[in-house]
């Protein structure tokens, strides 16, 4: 395991700390929180607009108005600004991002290493984790299964275990 950053380690006594206590847990979110993904959900929502809608979509228009929402609310959004009523276009958008992802993923794990470390040093005090995010489960699993963080994911809950996303509670 890599040492940590300065930073890092001065945080390291609060979290150890913490961890001895009793009732605690971390519940992390997926894209862009424990996952270093939102670049790359980015780029292909990018490439996918501009091929199917001729939508140029800008990074400053996907971070201050689509990140955060599932796959799902981003598809549905801008096909319905773009190309309203096309829903099978919708899920064909969805259908090949999914696949777009896996491809991107399969190879390099966007979970870094201060992220497995994190989770390490919290398994390490017998802290509970879990996974709670509006992303699809296909997507969750497919990173968390090939990183070293999966022995220690207790719980997850994905786009399709919800009725309302975000900020819905």
């Amino acid at each position: 395991m890599s040492r940590p950053t300065p930073k890092v380690a001065r945080c390291l006594p609060l979290l150890d700390d913490w961890a001895r206590r009793s009732q605690r847990s971390v519940i992390f979110d997926f894209n862009g929180t424990l996952s270093d993904d939102e670049p790359i959900l980015q780029e292909i929502f990018t490439e996918l607009f501009a091929e199917h809608l001729g939508y140029d979509l800008t990074p400053e228009d996907y971070y201050s108005r689509l990140a955060g929402h599932s796959d799902r609310e981003i598809v549905e959004l801008v096909v319905g600004e773009r190309a309203p009523g096309e829903l099978a276009l919708a899920e064909e958008l969805l259908r090949q991002r999914r696949d777009r992802y896996k491809e991107k993923v399969a190879h390099t794990s966007p979970i870094g290493p201060q992220a497995v470390q994190l989770v390490h040093r919290l398994a390490s005090g017998g802290v509970p984790m879990a996974i709670v995010t509006g992303a699809q489960r296909e997507d969750v699993m497919c990173v968390v299964e090939n990183s070293d963080v999966r022995p220690y994911i207790d719980v997850i809950v994905t786009e399709e275990d919800v009725r309302c996303g975000k900020p819905d509670p």
